[in-house]
């Protein structure tokens, strides 16, 4: 990881943290704020990882991501990038998912992130019962679970349909629209799951494939008009998951 200015800040609430180095997630503190291990160290430019075929970057000013960039082990690339303007340029480059495929994955990004807030949970299990599509069992315990339903986070058939035809999307659009489509995609799939076994099921918006949907200006934007509608769902809880633990965001209180 290389840092500019050493400069460190929660990867879950953006508060600022004090030190600037970057010990392993075994040692750190939690974040005074919200109790995350997770972190961004940053003035503009956070890292990259070169793993396995695949490559990722994150651009934060402020503890603020300005811009996101990946080249997935599957051969799609992704980018965003907050303009001057706010508004929000989204890149994908690549073959259209299918189906389920990458719902597995989406549901190993919560399960980490979880994991980092002190849980203990499995890998999860792909389930799609027609209500589930995951479950994870706790370690210690194997009568714990959660349950895990998954939507996109953007749910408009254009995006997909332009891929598949094109392999490659770009769109440019303000944080007001975005903000307004993630609650779409949550208002649509809450319709169908009924409100006795809401409090059982995690719904988790995956934005594997658009990172821009979980940079912090589009979640406080959702969070401060939506925020209370969002809870009074009566979801065990509400995430946006993007590429990685860093882009997991949670949407209820």
């Amino acid at each position: 990881m290389t840092e500019e200015k050493h400069l460190a800040f929660c990867g879950s609430c953006g508060q600022s943290l004090s030190g600037c180095e970057a010990p392993s997630p075994e040692e750190r503190a939690r974040c005074p704020k919200c109790g995350s291990t997770l972190r961004h160290y940053s003035d503009e430019f956070i890292g990259t990882i070169k793993l396995g075929g695949s490559y990722s970057e994150l651009l934060s000013r402020e503890g603020k991501e300005k811009g996101y960039s990946e080249e997935r082990p599957d051969g799609r690339r992704t980018a965003a990038e907050l303009n001057e303007d706010d508004s929000l340029t989204t890149i994908i480059d690549g073959p259209s998912p299918q189906g389920e495929e990458l719902t597995l994955a989406a549901c190993r990004i919560l399960i980490r992130s979880l994991n980092s807030f002190g849980a203990n949970w499995q890998e999860p299990v792909f389930m799609n019962d027609g209500v589930i599509d995951c479950v994870a069992f706790d370690r210690d315990d194997q009568r714990k679970k959660i349950s895990i339903q998954l939507v996109r986070g953007d749910i408009r058939q254009d995006i997909w349909k332009k891929l598949a035809s094109n392999g490659s999307y770009e769109n440019s659009e303000n944080i007001q629209e975005i903000a307004d489509r993630i609650r779409e995609a949550i208002e649509k799939k809450a319709q169908k799951i009924l409100p006795a076994i809401r409090s059982d099921i995690i719904l988790a918006l995956d934005a594997t494939l658009l990172p821009g949907l979980c940079f912090s200006v589009v979640v406080s934007r959702l969070k401060e008009q939506h925020g209370e509608w969002i809870n009074q769902l009566g979801f065990q809880g509400v995430w946006l998951i993007g590429p990685d633990e860093s882009l997991a965001r949670r949407l209820h209180c």
